[in-house]
């Protein structure tokens, strides 16, 4: 019943089970001891979100019903999840309650980005998340290059999206010269962040008809 796949190890090919095998022992597994695979999803999560990998972090954390689990996994990779797993964001934030939420504005945040443009406003939970001047004025002091570009990404999109250009140019600059000032002595931690960080820079100045 064994297959051989490629592999990107060393060795040049590896022996694994069907897809619908395994599908059908993990079915049988789960059936008999389901606690043992609602800690081993947990544990998978931790595996993935300590490799970055917040997709499949997030997707084991909900099988195992953690949502603290998922909760960081959410808030650690929302840009990833936002521009490739919808589903997975939706999931979650059904599972939130709504006093879990108010206590998270960047969950908040997030969960506004995550509703299409054309959705239901009703589905966003309370008030918009769009974080005020005082606080954006805080982000280009903060003194973690990663947070302060993380946090104002997620501001820069809320405020594009809702109808405040001018308040998002002057975020963007603040963010472009953070991520310019940490770009060649930081890049490995931060270059997830800095390639999006210069593009909605951009697409605002575009927007605002600055070619320059």
């Amino acid at each position: 019943l064994l297959v051989q796949v490629p592999t990107t190890t060393s060795r040049p090919r590896t022996y694994v089970w069907p897809r619908l095998v395994r599908s059908a022992l993990r079915s049988s597994f789960a059936a008999e001891v389901p606690r043992a695979v609602q800690k081993l999803d947990g544990e998978l999560s931790d595996w993935f979100h300590a490799r970055g990998e917040h997709i499949h972090a997030l997707r084991h954390a909900l099988s195992a019903d953690d949502l603290e689990r998922a909760r960081l996994s959410v808030e650690q990779g929302w840009l990833t999840l936002l521009a490739v797993d919808r589903s997975g964001l939706d999931e979650f934030f059904r599972r939130m309650t709504p006093e879990e939420l108010s206590r998270s504005r960047k969950l908040r945040a997030v969960r506004e980005l995550a509703v299409p443009p054309d959705g239901d406003p009703a589905a966003r939970p309370g008030p918009r998340a769009v974080l005020g001047r005082t606080e954006l004025e805080l982000i280009g002091r903060s003194t973690d290059p990663r947070a302060a570009l993380d946090e104002g990404l997620l501001a820069l999109l809320s405020l594009r999206r809702f109808g405040d250009p001018g308040q998002a140019r002057e975020l963007a600059a603040r963010l472009t010269s953070i991520a310019s000032a940490a770009r060649g002595t930081r890049s490995e931690q931060l270059g997830d962040l800095l390639c999006p960080v210069f593009k909605e820079a951009g697409v605002l100045h575009l927007a605002a008809g600055d070619t320059h």
